[in-house]
């Protein structure tokens, strides 16, 4: 996501967006991130689980990083709220392979959005 993407509004929209049309491949299979997680997180295998932990943890810096610098109030805290609808939009998708659980988690990650910005009392009286 950068600025030359559109608003916040409008880039979180499109990467729930993109990942309703990913998933309509037969050969996507979900985050191999989160399916690392769930097949190795024994002592064992800690290593293969904390690439995956630490892949999430970065992209929820990420994220936060994004919706700050777009004037998003709380931004962890909403990075979190998207980073969950994230995962169970793919986790959905996986099940029922309707990208409709992909336009649902959008929309409800631009009300987060939009929440988030009529938060923040500077960004209102900059509009």
């Amino acid at each position: 996501m950068t600025d030359d993407d559109g608003g916040i509004e409008t880039r979180v929209a499109r990467l729930f967006s993109d990942i309703g049309e990913r998933s309509a491949s037969p050969d996507w299979h979900g985050c191999p991130f989160a399916r690392a997680v769930s097949e190795f997180r024994t002592a064992d295998d800690l290593g293969i689980a904390r690439l995956a932990i630490d892949h999430k943890r970065q992209f929820e810096d990420w994220l936060t990083d994004h919706l700050a610098a777009s004037g998003v109030a709380r931004p962890g805290h909403v990075a979190r709220q998207l980073v969950v609808l994230v995962d169970g939009c793919i986790l959905h998708l996986l099940i029922h392979r309707d990208s409709a659980y992909a336009k649902a988690a959008g929309e409800a990650a631009v009300q987060l959005l939009r929440q988030g910005l009529a938060d923040d009392p500077a960004r209102l009286e900059g509009q």
